[in-house]
């Protein structure tokens, strides 16, 4: 699949044409995970866990405090790594649930305060390390 077809899918998750091209890169690579993880209620638990409290950077770039903000971390080509909200993690998790061909009808509320927010898991820390991303707790 490339780039353009990953960016479709993701579109499709997340109820947008392929031409709103405004997410963050960590969660266009979300678009290239496995169906089978889409489809494993597990799996999405862990995944809304790690996203909260969690930086996620890219493994080949170096991050720094941005200057007038403390809570963010910026690259040398001016991106930041990715973190979100408790509320949107799950949104992300309750999303990319409703892709997999079980859909599981979540509500995204029932991620929220579900357990291990800012513990990626070693499964959650070994698929997105396979897409080029690495954790740092926030």
């Amino acid at each position: 699949m490339d780039e353009t077809e990953d960016f479709t899918k993701l579109a499709g998750i997340l109820g947008r044409t392929p031409k709103e091209d405004w997410r963050h890169p960590f969660e266009k690579d979300l678009a290239k995970l496995d169906s089978s993880l889409l489809e494993d209620e597990s799996f999405l638990q862990e995944l809304y866990a790690a996203l909260c409290n969690t930086f996620w950077l890219r493994k080949d770039k170096t991050y720094q405090e941005e200057a007038d903000n403390p809570f963010a971390l910026v690259n040398e080509d001016g991106e930041h790594a990715y973190s979100c909200s408790w509320r949107y993690a799950g949104g992300v998790a309750d999303d990319l649930g409703r892709y997999g061909e079980v859909q599981h009808g979540r509500n995204y509320l029932e991620y929220y305060c579900s357990g291990g927010e800012g513990k990626p898991s070693p499964r959650v820390v070994e698929v997105l390390g396979v897409l080029g991303w690495i954790p740092k707790e926030r």
